[in-house]
């Protein structure tokens, strides 16, 4: 009977162990899901609400929207320049005095080059006359062979030798295309050399005087007195007066991309403020910062010089900042437990933040950066209204 109890005992032990097996498996198996479920909830209580206004605050000068870029049209020394950042200039203006003999003598070689490619075009379409009067005469003389050869009598057996060959005349002939061809690189060269010539000196005088080609604001001078002025460098840049006008700046690449389309851009002068418009934002690759471009609106017209503070902000939002009532602690570094209120010293990732409300599970997608370490707290910022009472789960 002993025995018989001592089987049933074991009977049931193995069966209570295959149990206990398979339940292992299904929670090794659906552990994650699991786990989730068996978080720890913690009462929570608000510390504050409150709004919050992200804004980013940088000055800067205004300048044109499409400014005109001058190129320096000859190298030439600068002895004097009349240009100043921030001021007006008319067209026709003297920008700067050159260096009068180096003048004359850039246009003296344009002039000597344009001469000789005139002369070799002449030349060129003299050899091409000379060739065509050539093809003309050969022409005259197999017009004239084929006339004779229909004149003899083809049953005269003489007559073969008396024929004129029109091959050997036609193989005498010039062709004139190698000319034609040499004529067109000649004139687009004396084209290119005219054209030259022509936007080098259209805005230097007879006095070797620099002259501005439009009337404008100056934005950037890089004419340097006592040294060479460099035929295609950027001379000067100046904004076409009456033209929009923008306010550039920039901010990290972090602060940056904190603002949004709707942020609001407020400008402000020593006596006015005034709202710009954003035109566009992005990073700039090779410096790394986030570049704001904003609009002023056209009724302000300001000096480039003007000092300008500009503020970014976005629309205002509620914010609620919850703490736990009861500490947690860390399990192998899944989860959160440990929560305290200092959020700029440690950093931990939280994957996502549920709200249990009534008995009734309200999932709320929200992630937060803080560092952790046992012992530590920090707080949880939500802009969904957590009440006391209500149940919290970190997973």
């Amino acid at each position: 009977m002993n025995q018989k109890k001592l089987q049933g005992v074991r009977l049931v032990a193995v069966r209570l162990g295959t149990v206990f097996i398979i339940v292992v498996l299904v929670l090794t198996f659906f552990s994650g899901s699991i786990e989730n479920a068996m978080l720890p909830e913690v009462t929570t209580y608000p510390v504050n609400n409150q709004k919050v206004t992200t804004s980013s605050t940088a000055m800067t000068t205004p300048s044109y929207e499409n400014p005109v870029t001058v190129y320096a049209p000859v190298t030439a020394p600068v002895l004097e320049s009349y240009l100043q950042y921030g001021v007006g200039i008319k067209e026709g203006e003297p920008v700067a005095q050159l260096d009068k003999t180096t003048v004359d003598q850039v246009r003296t070689d344009y002039e000597v080059q344009l001469m000789e490619a005139r002369n070799s075009i002449s030349q060129l379409q003299s050899s091409l006359k000379k060739a065509q009067d050539t093809n003309a005469d050969i022409d005259d003389q197999i017009a004239a062979a084929n006339k004779s050869n229909a004149a003899l009598d083809p049953t005269d057996p003489a007559s073969e030798s008396l024929k004129i060959n029109t091959k050997s005349l036609e193989r005498q002939k010039v062709d004139t295309s190698i000319y034609t061809q040499q004529i067109e690189v000649a004139q687009i060269k004396y084209n290119t050399l005219e054209k030259e010539f022509t936007e080098a000196f259209q805005y230097i005088n007879e006095e070797g005087q620099f002259l501005a080609p439009a009337g404008g604001m100056v934005v950037t001078d890089n004419i340097t007195l006592s040294g060479n002025m460099v035929q295609g460098e950027v001379a000067y840049v100046y904004g076409v007066l009456g033209s929009p006008m923008i306010l550039e700046w920039s901010t990290s690449i972090v602060e940056g991309t904190r603002f949004t389309d709707a942020a609001t851009i407020t400008a402000t002068t020593g006596t006015d403020t005034f709202t710009a418009t954003l035109i566009d934002r992005k990073v700039d690759q090779e410096t790394g910062v986030y570049v704001f471009r904003a609009r002023i609106p056209e009724d302000k017209i300001l000096q480039i010089t003007t000092r300008v503070t500009v503020t970014v902000s976005t629309p205002e939002s509620s914010n609620l900042n919850v703490v736990p009532k009861v500490v947690l602690h860390q399990d192998n570094g899944n989860y959160v437990y440990v929560l305290r209120m200092d959020s700029e010293k440690h950093k931990y990732y939280v994957k996502r933040l549920e709200v249990t409300e009534y008995s009734q599970a309200t999932p709320l997608e929200y992630s937060i950066i803080a560092d952790f370490q046992d012992g530590d707290e920090v707080i949880l910022s939500t802009t969904r209204t957590l009440e006391d009472g209500m149940q919290v789960r970190l997973k």
